[in-house]
């Protein structure tokens, strides 16, 4: 048993008179132990690993897991939900966010992890994010995503999580 970083951004309000507006503060106080055995191959390794960690908040959210050059976790952080498939001026403080964490963690690659209370059902917007709001800023960053999956507790229409680069759906997936 090992523990690995959690990073956590706040979210505060910056102008009261606007209620939209969050300034994101990053904290490095907190961490998550981590039960794995070695490296991530897949969501069932992170469904494994990580799931009694997402359970535990029961709420529908994001994480970003950090993985170094053999891709074992090195860091993680989670994010909102609303916060990650809202608005875009919303996703890029969490972009911003996710590169620096992953930036201080020195992490070579990372995968988005969307938990959702209710069971796994993928939509347009995992789509968007994954491809249109994910994809560019990795590229920018050199920093890989290796995959982005919806997970959940409870089984859905894709059973328990749905992997976009097991499915050829994502093309910084595996290389």
């Amino acid at each position: 048993m090992r523990t690995i970083p959690f990073f956590i951004t706040e979210y505060r309000n910056a102008n009261p008179a606007r209620a939209k507006r969050y300034k994101a503060v990053l904290v490095r106080d907190v961490e998550s132990v981590y039960v794995g055995k070695g490296s991530i191959s897949g969501p069932d390794t992170i469904f494994r690993d990580f799931a009694d960690i997402f359970r535990e908040r029961n709420v529908d959210a994001c994480y970003f897991i950090y993985l170094d050059n053999k891709k074992q976790p090195i860091g993680m952080e989670s994010f909102p939900d609303d916060l990650v498939s809202g608005a875009l001026a919303d996703f890029e403080q969490v972009a911003r966010s996710v590169f620096r964490s992953a930036i201080m963690a020195n992490a070579n690659a990372f995968i988005c992890v969307r938990w959702k209370v209710t069971g796994v059902n993928v939509d347009t917007i995992d789509r968007k994010i994954a491809s249109n709001r994910l994809e560019p800023y990795a590229t920018l960053m050199g920093i890989k995503m290796a995959d982005y999956i919806v997970m959940s507790s409870e089984v859905g229409a894709y059973g328990r999580w749905f992997g976009f680069a097991d499915r050829g759906l994502l093309e910084l997936g595996d290389e």
